[in-house]
């Protein structure tokens, strides 16, 4: 395909605007073309021209209320994914960064998340398609809360696989109910139409705390699954953001800044080596049982997770990556000495 491109060089641009184009009406499930026109920088006569080569193709239903994606759009933009990342260069960034990161593989989106809040949808689709391919029957599913995993949740549907199962792998954190963990977990199964079961706890308790709840039947049942997950799939976020979220007080926070933490992950704060600066008592998963999970993808987007992206694969080099090419691109620039 890249020797197409090479030979005919207005096909790329026209490939890539059209798949574009479709993308974002699939993400939008509905939408005007003055709305296309505004979000892709394109004019209304591109778009009103493009949109009727789509009508054409059975691609969109244009409706007075806007354009519509049909199902055959849907089977299109999948098959067409993987000649869009081709087309705009997302292979060789992808390969770049398994290579500078030493990851097993990365997909790269197109777009920032700290630009355009649509991206979370493109990375919830990816990290969708890609763990349909991980999945076997009786395979438990594990989930943290986060934006990036919300929209992963959201995305998730059509899984034809027996006794699967889906659990949160962390107790609830934060005060927005739709990122927390057992949320996502409830709303992935759903679309996956999987069982699941949710942990009905706070993610930060202490030994004694811990042991008292697993007295509780309903939730030791739910403990132990968690320390059975065959997949995980996971956010990760910036030690300075997530040390506040968690609420450490101003002088811990300032403490483990100061000692290098970057990035976080379950409750765990590490340094661009991926050293552990500093941990906090969860229910969630432990690093040790992080680290024995044979599958595990990692989901985040935004040029400022860079340095946090770095040391969490420092610390896990053996997992996949969805990410977006903001990310992708700050990190090959920081840490990969490109321009």
């Amino acid at each position: 395909m890249e020797d197409l491109f090479d030979f005919i060089p207005e096909a790329r641009e026209i490939f890539t605007r059209r798949f574009e184009i479709l993308e974002f009406i699939i993400q939008q499930d509905l939408a005007g073309r003055r709305r296309i026109s505004s979000r892709l920088g394109l004019s209304e006569r591109v778009v009103r021209d493009e949109i009727e080569f789509l009508r054409f193709n059975d691609l969109v239903l244009v409706e007075a209320a806007g354009v519509k994606p049909t199902k055959k759009a849907l089977m299109t933009y999948k098959e067409l994914r993987p000649v869009y990342e081709e087309a705009a260069s997302l292979k060789l960034i992808s390969s770049k960064l398994c290579d500078l990161l030493k990851i097993d593989r990365a997909i790269v989106v197109r777009g920032n998340v700290e630009e355009d809040e649509d991206i979370f949808i493109n990375l919830g689709d990816a990290c969708v398609d890609f763990v349909k391919d991980l999945v076997k029957k009786g395979d438990i599913i594990g989930v943290t809360g986060g934006r990036s995993l919300r929209e992963v949740a959201n995305r998730a549907k059509d899984l034809k696989v027996d006794d699967l199962m889906v659990v949160p792998a962390r107790g609830s954190l934060g005060k927005i109910p739709m990122y927390q963990a057992n949320t996502v977990a409830a709303i992935m199964a759903e679309g996956f139409r999987a069982s699941y079961n949710i942990l009905a706890v706070p993610d930060m308790v202490d030994e004694k705390t811990l042991n008292m709840l697993l007295k509780n039947e309903e939730v030791k049942e739910v403990y132990d699954l968690v320390r059975n997950i065959d997949i995980l799939i996971f956010g990760l976020g910036r030690a300075d953001v997530m040390g506040q979220k968690r609420g450490l007080d101003q002088k811990t926070r300032n403490e483990i800044l100061k000692r290098g933490a970057v990035g976080e992950a379950f409750g765990h704060y590490f340094d661009l080596d991926g050293q552990e600066i500093y941990s906090q008592e969860s229910f969630g998963i432990s690093k040790e049982e992080f680290l024995k999970i044979k599958k595990v993808v990692a989901v985040a987007g935004g040029a400022k997770k860079a340095q946090a992206l770095v040391s969490i694969a420092k610390m896990r080099p053996s997992m996949s990556l969805v990410t977006d090419e903001g990310l992708a691109r700050e990190v090959l620039r920081e840490f990969g000495g490109e321009k």
